[in-house]
């Protein structure tokens, strides 16, 4: 398994995935570390792609060449244009996506992709050298060099699930949580705004 990488992006969320294809489309090197690669591109809630919020992000990510718009593409279901009967300034296109074609697609573009290996794994810690990043330690005492690291966990990073009053950790139901490398960026003094 090969161990170097000049940038690492730690989850495979929709941010993940698209700073890992940005990052190889530049010629770096890059390892998408993930706990499931199966789980890669999955659509953790409503199948809505679009609208007048995230439709302005999916275009300007789609300008730079991304992921997000072709998956949807590739996946659609439904198509629908929010307000209608309103002035152009708040229409927006959605649509709704099958998440299994969804998934399939991103896992498609992301295997196309140059430069670009998904690695199952646990990010435990990052590595530092002279307080500079050099990497990341895996849970299961594996380590991975890379002098960038870009953190994409989402909902992961130290999450927790509510259910009325039941609560248990976890990024997605039945989906563990990335808690470690929540205590060591609390121990480095990063702290939510």
């Amino acid at each position: 398994m090969r161990t170097s990488y000049d940038v690492i992006v730690v989850g495979g969320g929709h941010a993940g995935c698209e700073a890992a294809a940005a990052a190889a489309r530049k010629g770096a090197s890059v390892a998408l570390l993930t706990f499931e690669k199966a789980t890669v591109g999955a659509m953790s809630c409503n199948p809505a792609i679009g609208g007048l919020g995230k439709g302005h992000l999916v275009r300007e990510v789609d300008a730079l060449d991304g992921l997000i718009a072709r998956a949807a593409d590739a996946a659609a279901i439904h198509y629908r244009m929010l307000n209608s009967s309103k002035g152009a300034a708040v229409q927006g296109p959605r649509i709704q996506a099958d998440r299994k074609r969804y998934r399939a697609a991103i896992h498609a573009m992301l295997d196309a992709q140059a430069g670009l290996d998904i690695v199952e794994g646990e990010a435990a810690a990052l590595l530092l050298e002279d307080d500079a990043i050099a990497g990341i330690a895996l849970a299961d005492g594996r380590a991975l060099q890379a002098s960038s690291v870009v953190l994409a966990t989402g909902t992961f990073l130290g999450g927790k699930l509510f259910r009325g009053d039941e609560r248990e950790t976890g990024g997605r139901v039945n989906e563990r949580a990335a808690t470690a490398r929540g205590v060591q960026l609390r121990e480095l003094g990063c702290r939510s705004p």
